[in-house]
């Protein structure tokens, strides 16, 4: 439909066909008149997606005043879902691409008990629908007014009557911190009864207390709300207390974890007590946590520990000598943890499918198949499998998502438990759109540009031809800039080879075009070899030979001049002569879009000849004009038709005498072969020596001979009327034709020559450089009598102070002579003081401390995730100012921990073994750390004792 003068609306047709395995696909979309005839634009991508379908929903109830969690679980969901309960939108967090958390909205209380369907979107317009649809139900927050009774006996505790309003979807009753539920009875909707705890149950709560009073809950679909009542039990008299009974323990649930502990265990076995005395031992280490589940099952947090083998028991209350514990032949293996030093490449595409390793330290885990229990988590949904390959190395590939981010990467062994992380950075993917040229001569080295999408900066991008790299220049976002290889048989199966995009770390673009080698085109001769100056007629001239082809960019060149080929067949091409001053230059083929160019012969541009008049003697025609003695092919022809043809004989440049052919009334001058001029036409005389000043050449030109000329790429001219160019100054460039001033050198690249048209080099590693950079090298990396360097930015600037400004009186000179002496006029100074006293030295700046930079840098401040600016260095490695890698000078030494910009000495009760370290680790059990800076800890000696983590 027709929305405005500048847009339209259109209504996106059901994709149909799309494959099961496909989560999404996108297309071009094009205008189209009457449905048939194509608007000429460049379109725009539209992407289908698979659509959310709604399996469960879970609870199925809530109250009308909103604001719970409901998980919605089904197929399809995306990052941008939300939820809509029947007309009411409301806020979502995706899980995962199957499972979304939404929070009802709330409602009005006449929509108690009205269900309304729950469906997901990931737009905003195209919500779930289908079949099964799932219903959410409102209902009004439950009102307990009374319980009866209200004490109870311990002996035979009977059901207890709960009265009030909204009761019909309480399912159980809890009382206190019990984790028991209690199966209700509902009479009405008002009207519920609940059963009770047994006394034994009661005993683990509160054993001493006289009189126990327990608050009562309400247990529902949708949780657990206090009902404002309590419950009373009398006190059991001592002879009827049930004495404890040991607890057993049969399985426990996974049998090992890393040594650093924290991991949940699950115990199974028997007589399990409800209290909190309930704790798990490892060996002589109490369990942090402990979880009461049931008389049958309790959870335990594993303790740090060495690695190695303990003993496994429960007791059922805080002392391990209590009555009640249990011994068991039950053992838990701690294991060595798991360390990521590194992952390869750090960077993929959003898209999914980039193979990359992990190094660092994964040991063997006893009776755990590797390959089946790694798992490689990407961020908080995006999962994949892991391959164990060593003890060193680990493989995954890296699953798809939404947009661009830098995610935790963990890796998570299930047997064990173990898990370990590190970053790893998603982009958007490589697009190459097109290639100019998609050819290459067998020789190589010509420039090939691609077109495309997201080509990252400062990723040391290469261009792989077939499979052979060379360093790829980056222009833009949307621009690189290759040389292609020479054409090696070796490595390269034919003459068309797939062009890709590549990294340092390991990146290898999906997205590819085709590139054709080809032989140089050979020229065999070419016809006419002269013309006009003024190229008044639109002459062409003819080239044969061989290798020629549309998809070549062919040019003729006339010296510096050249004009656009016509390829007509493989043998032969036409191009058009072009206007040129009277000279003889050379003559041959170019590619404007390579290195190629084949010389060949001279071809002559000569004034265009005219006739003024013509005089007939006795025996000849003296035929006067200019520019006569271009050629020795001149020739007389008589007649109507021209039909007689006598040689002609050349006197001047001026006066050219022809037999005389009785009765004939017409005569023409052949000069240039089929160039016949009739005696009584008057030609236009362009003899160049006419002009006798050069005319007023214009800002950025100069005026060569006969034309007003644009000045070339690597000079500028600011004056008019010059007869020369400039050439760019150092740290400038004049990257276009015509320039009347330059422009500043841009950041992140090195202009250090004069006349330049684009920068010299990109800045080098280790470095940034600003705007106006001159000089290849750092000429200072620190304070100089001549320079200050600032330690926070890293910014080097002249010390004005050292340069003398002094005042010089200047004297009257004409009065000194004349009398003798003289008076002051005035002061000058020899050398001017700047305007400002912050001039920064315009050479490479060394990186910061902390961060890295590698080629093409240009800032000194740090912008997270763009690689033109300093990076930050790994953790667990130094970078001093001026660093190239992220690995700086090398690895944290030992003794030391690096985090951030500095190495901190490893503290007191601490030690730092080996280097790259990150974080001190604390003391074994029966050792110590009395100063700080110690790579092992000491060995407690004998006769004294230390005990837990950390000693001093």
């Amino acid at each position: 439909s027709d929305a405005n003068l500048f847009s339209f609306r259109c209504i996106a047709p059901a994709l149909e066909g799309m494959p099961d395995f496909l989560t999404h696909k996108t297309l071009l979309v094009k205008l189209g008149i009457n449905g048939t005839s194509e608007v000429p634009s460049t379109g725009g991508q539209f992407t289908y997606y698979t659509a959310p379908h709604v399996q469960s929903i879970s609870p199925g109830i809530g109250f009308v005043s909103g604001g719970e969690e409901v998980r919605v679980e089904g197929t399809g969901f995306r990052s941008t879902a939300s939820c809509k309960f029947g007309e009411e939108l409301s806020e979502a967090k995706v899980v995962s691409p199957s499972s979304v958390v939404c929070v009802s909205p709330w409602a009005l209380p006449r929509m108690a008990n009205t269900r309304v369907p729950v469906r997901v979107t990931n737009n905003y317009k195209d919500y779930t629908v289908g079949s099964k649809v799932s219903l959410y139900r409102y209902i009004l927050h439950p009102d307990a007014s009374s319980v009866e009774p209200a004490k109870l006996s311990w002996t035979e505790p009977p059901l207890i009557t709960i009265k009030g309003h909204h009761l019909r979807h309480v399912t159980a009753c809890r009382y206190g911190e019990l984790q028991q539920s209690f199966h209700t009875h509902n009479m009405t909707k008002n009207t519920i009864q609940c059963e009770v705890p047994s006394a034994g149950s009661l005993l683990a709560y509160s054993p001493t207390i006289p009189r126990l009073t327990l608050p009562i809950y309400l247990e529902m679909e949708n949780g657990i709300v206090p009902a404002g009542l309590n419950v009373s039990f009398d006190s059991l008299e001592p002879k009827k207390m049930v004495p404890q009974v040991k607890p057993t323990v049969t399985t426990i649930v996974p049998d090992q974890g890393s040594s650093s502990g924290g991991r949940w265990i699950v115990a199974i076995g028997d007589n399990f007590a409800n209290s909190g005395g309930l704790s798990c031992w490892f060996g002589e280490i109490r369990s942090p946590e402990t979880v009461f589940v049931s008389y049958n099952e309790a959870r335990c947090k594993s303790p740090r520990h060495m690695p190695g083998r303990v003993p496994f028991r429960i007791a059922n209350c805080n002392d391990e000598e209590c009555d009640g514990g249990t011994s068991s032949d039950l053992e838990y293996t701690y294991t060595m943890d798991w360390s990521v030093v590194s992952v390869y490449p750090r960077m993929g595409s959003i898209r999914g499918g980039s193979e990359i390793r992990i190094q660092g330290s994964f040991p063997l885990i006893a009776g755990s198949d590797h390959s089946a229990s790694i798992s490689c988590r990407f961020g908080s949904s995006a999962v994949s499998r892991g391959t164990w390959l060593h003890q060193n190395e680990i493989k995954c590939v890296t699953p798809p998502i939404d947009e661009p981010q830098t995610v935790e990467l963990r890796l998570v062994h299930s047997g064990s438990g173990e898990e370990s992380s590190a970053w790893f950075t998603y982009e958007y993917e490589i697009e190459i759109e097109s290639i100019v040229p998609d050819y290459g001569y067998l020789t190589g080295n010509s420039a090939v540009l691609l077109n495309g999408k997201h080509f990252p900066h400062g990723r040391n991008l290469k261009c792989l031809f077939g499979s052979v790299a060379v360093g790829a220049t980056f222009i833009s976002s949307r621009h690189l800039r290759c040389l292609h290889p020479p054409f090696d048989s070796a490595s390269m199966s034919g003459s068309t080879v797939v062009l890709r995009v590549v990294s340092e770390d390991g990146y290898v673009g999906h997205s590819w075009k085709l590139f054709t080698y080809i032989r140089p085109p050979e020229i065999a001769s070419f016809h006419p070899k002269t013309g006009d100056a003024g190229g008044y007629r639109n002459s062409t001239i003819l080239v044969e030979g061989t290798g020629f082809r549309n998809i070549m960019q062919l040019m003729c060149s006339f010296g510096h001049v050249s004009t656009q080929a016509l390829v007509i067949d493989s043998n032969t091409l036409l191009c058009d002569i072009p206007v040129h001053h009277p000279a003889t230059v050379g003559f041959g083929l170019v590619d404007m879009y390579s290195n190629f160019s084949s010389p060949t012969g001279l071809f002559s541009f000569v004034d265009r000849p005219a006739i003024d008049r013509a005089i007939q003697t006795k025996s000849a025609w003296f035929i006067s004009g200019t520019n006569l003695n271009q050629t020795n092919r001149v020739r007389c022809r008589f007649g109507s038709g021209h039909s007689a043809t006598v040689s002609a004989t050349v006197l001047s440049n001026n006066l050219v005498v022809c037999p005389l052919l009785e009765g004939t009334s017409q005569l023409a001058v052949d000069i240039h072969g089929d160039d016949w001029k009739p005696v009584d036409e008057v030609a236009i005389n362009i003899d160049a020596t006419s002009f006798t000043s050069s005319p007023q050449a214009p800002n950025g030109t100069i005026f060569d001979n006969h034309n007003i000329t644009l000045c070339q790429p690597g000079k500028f001219q600011p004056q008019r009327g010059q007869s020369q160019c400039l050439p760019c100054p150092i740290g400038f460039i004049c990257p276009l034709f015509g320039h009347v001033l330059p422009e500043p050198c841009p950041p992140g690249y090195i202009c250090d020559r004069l006349g330049l048209a684009a920068p010299s080099s990109a800045c080098i590693a280790g470095h940034a450089c600003l705007t106006g950079t001159k000089v290849a090298f750092a000429m200072a990396d620190g304070s100089t009598d001549e320079w200050s360097l600032d330690e926070e930015s890293g910014v080097l600037t002249a010390n004005m102070n050292q340069s003398a400004f002094d005042l010089i009186p200047r004297e009257d000179e004409s009065r000194t002579k004349l009398f003798g002496s003289g008076h002051p006029t005035g002061e000058q100074r020899i050398r001017h003081p700047p305007e400002s006293n912050r001039v920064i030295a315009q050479q490479p700046l060394a990186c910061p401390i902390g961060h890295y930079c590698k080629s093409g840098v240009a800032s000194l401040v740090h912008v997270e995730g763009d690689s033109s600016t300093p990076q930050p260095c790994f953790d667990g490695y130094f970078c001093p100012r001026g660093s190239k890698t992220p690995e700086g000078s090398g690895a944290c030494p030992s003794g030391y921990y690096c985090h951030g910009t500095l190495a901190i000495a490893c503290e007191v009760g601490h030690y730092c073994a080996g280097t790259g370290n990150t974080v001190p680790t604390a003391c074994l059990p029966g050792t110590y750390s009395p100063t700080s800076g110690l790579s092992n800890c000491i060995a407690c000696e004998v006769g004294f004792q230390c005990q837990g983590w950390g000693n001093q």
